[in-house]
């Protein structure tokens, strides 16, 4: 996707352990409870009792997992089945529980780009508007941005409507994904802008589709303020090389941040060349090594997309109004 890590990311996110994010939420109020004694300790170690939380969740997810499967195992008749049954079901565990493990490691990358501190975000309805203006990220109503994708397109439209989340009233903007032809992912994304210039990210509802065309999944969507989800910034009034932050945050869910790490980028894709170019680095606590670079003209907004893993660049073909 174009606007954000969350497509091609949560997309691929492995289906092997569902329902992470509410064990993960219980888990981390026992863990800042038990260990962060103090109210300065919480403070300090927020980010990295999250992660720890997050990963006794997973292990705990797989598991039961395991344990689900083989009793399973136990209903077959034939011994030689069984025997295959447990095999396959401890090899499926050792995966699940690597995963766990690297992604432990993306969280505490995270953690040393954004800090320690508590995530949370104080936000007043009355301090944003669903008005769109900032230079780096424009979203004026019936603008529609077309970017190349492998064997594909992705189609970035601004609805000439609102949605309020959270009680902030929102400009929404549809995604989507065709891969020869056929659906591959629908989005929905709510964006706000504070009275600073701030853009923010309110949430997405998602669908994936199946190669056949099928509705497959909703993987990734969240809204803030529901179970506990919060908005982030997805680009600055004024941004810094080294500035990070989190552009979403719902434990097992959403967990996408960014940092700015260039001001001065030239750039060419299909649409055309574009020189003085805003670089930033986006990475997620849930997708073991993803990172992706993006980059933002002024005036127009994102350009270009280039994962940093496979190579692969989705790059703007097209910008037209309706």
């Amino acid at each position: 996707m174009s606007w954000k890590l969350t497509r091609s990311l949560d997309a691929t996110r492995p289906g092997r352990l569902p329902n992470i994010a509410t064990l993960g939420r219980c888990i981390a109020w026992v863990v800042a409870s038990t260990q962060a004694p103090t109210a300065v300790a919480q403070i300090v170690d927020a980010c990295d009792l999250t992660t720890a939380a997050a990963e006794a969740a997973c292990h705990a997810h797989a598991g039961a997992n395991r344990r689900l499967a083989l009793a399973m195992c136990d209903n077959l008749a034939d011994a030689e089945q069984a025997r295959q049954c447990r095999q396959a079901a401890d090899s499926r565990h050792g995966a699940d529980e690597k995963f766990c493990g690297r992604q432990a490691a993306s969280r505490a990358f995270v953690c040393r780009r954004v800090g320690q501190a508590p995530y949370d975000p104080a936000i007043m309805a009355s301090d944003f508007t669903p008005e769109i203006t900032n230079p780096w990220m424009p979203l004026p109503p019936g603008t529609v941005m077309t970017y190349t994708v492998p064997g594909g397109r992705d189609v970035v439209e601004v609805l000439n409507r609102t949605r309020v989340i959270d009680g902030v009233t929102c400009a929404v903007v549809h995604d989507t994904v065709t891969i020869g032809g056929k659906p591959e992912e629908d989005t929905y994304d709510y964006y706000a802008q504070d009275r600073r210039g701030n853009v923010w990210y309110f949430g997405e509802e998602t669908t994936q589709f199946g190669p056949d065309g099928v509705p497959a999944g909703v993987v990734g969507s969240w809204l803030a303020g529901v179970d506990g989800a919060k908005p982030g910034m997805v680009m600055e009034a004024q941004s810094s090389v080294g500035d990070a932050y989190r552009q979403e945050f719902l434990v097992g869910v959403g967990e996408d941040s960014a940092e700015v790490t260039a001001l001065d980028e030239k750039v060419t894709v299909p649409y055309g060349t574009f020189t003085h170019v805003l670089q930033t680095l986006e990475f997620s606590g849930l997708e073991p090594g993803a990172r992706e670079h993006k980059y933002y003209a002024r005036g127009v907004g994102n350009v270009l997309v280039v994962d940093l893993v496979t190579g692969e660049r989705d790059g703007l073909v097209s910008i037209r109004r309706r």
